[in-house]
This record gives C-alpha cells, sequence and structure tokens, in this order.
C-alpha cells in the first residue's frame, strides 16, 4: 500500500466522495456500486447500494443505501463543488444473483437484477455517460476505486478461480 494513500472501506448504504488520493475497497454481491468520476477535477465518488429504491423513506444515512438516492446523493454533491454532469464518467459494478434457492427466477428478477436496471434507467435518464460495467453474473466481487483517477480494479469471488480486471 502507498503510504500517500488512505485506504477506507465502504460498507453497505455508505457513499464516498474524494479528491485527494485514496484506496476505496467494498464488496459486492447483490449490491452494486455506481462510480462517478470527473477527469477535469480528479473527483470521484462511489456508492455500496443494496436496494433499486428509496420509496421515499431514504434520509440521512440510508440514502446510500438504495441505488436511486445514492445517485442523487452524489450528484447533488459533484453540483456543489461546481462539477457538471457532462464531465463525469459512469461506471457500474455488482448486481451478482447470489441466493442459489432463486436461480430459476431468472437474474432480471432477482435483487442483483433490479439493482442493476434501476441504475442503469437512472443512468439514461440523467444524461450520464456509461464508460465502463461488470454486472450481473453468479459472482461476488471485490473492488478498489482509486477517487482522484478514476482506476477501478475488480476481483470476482468465484469458488473456483478468482479473475481480476483493471477498469
Amino acid at each position: 500500500m502507498n503510504k500517500d494513500k488512505d485506504s477506507i472501506f465502504l460498507h453497505q448504504g455508505e457513499i464516498c466522495i474524494r479528491s485527494k488520493p485514496a484506496v476505496i475497497t467494498t464488496v459486492l454481491g447483490s449490491c452494486i456500486a455506481i462510480i462517478l468520476f470527473s477527469p477535469l477535477h480528479a473527483t470521484g465518488a462511489i456508492c455500496h447500494a443494496v436496494m433499486p429504491e428509496s420509496t421515499g423513506e431514504a434520509n440521512g444515512k440510508k440514502r446510500g443505501r438504495y441505488v436511486d438516492s445514492a445517485l442523487e446523493e452524489m450528484l447533488f454533491a459533484f453540483h456543489d463543488r461546481g462539477i457538471s454532469r457532462s464531465c463525469l464518467q459512469v461506471k457500474l459494478f455488482g448486481g451478482a444473483h447470489m441466493f442459489s434457492s432463486g436461480y430459476a427466477m431468472g437474474l432480471a428478477d432477482s435483487v442483483g437484477g433490479r439493482n442493476i436496471q434501476r441504475a442503469l434507467d437512472l443512468i439514461a435518464d440523467n444524461n450520464l455517460n456509461l464508460t465502463g460495467s461488470d454486472v450481473g453474473g453468479y459472482e461476488g466481487r471485490k473492488l478498489q476505486f482509486y477517487p482522484h483517477n478514476g482506476a477501478v480494479w475488480v476481483k470476482k469471488l468465484n469458488r473456483r478461480e478468482i479473475i481480476e480486471t483493471e477498469w
């Protein structure tokens, strides 16, 4: 680990926005991480959302638990910093189908599938630029996000093998 970078573990329902060098790590199953990055401002944000929609109950610290309110919170934080949506690159990760008892229902109907679809709908609705994604499937993922340069490292957590990718 580079001593010049803070190390942060992002828990379920949390949002982190940074411009200083850091390594933000999170582990996803059916949850998703939406990453926003402005290359012009060297500022990045990540959320670890658990469910697709807040149904109006998201307030305070709970906003990060839901895809819709987490993305809204991150977009507001960028706006508050004077960073336009047109400057943002978006990456999307997670949304795995993790529960073997529900395999018959299909990926789209799983919590992970609903999280992915809600995120994709919101990205389109907000005219955001999706530049990378690794979503769905049956494996969890471990992410490391570097908010000052937008780099993302992904390790798929498969019981048989480990696959590492840089985004």
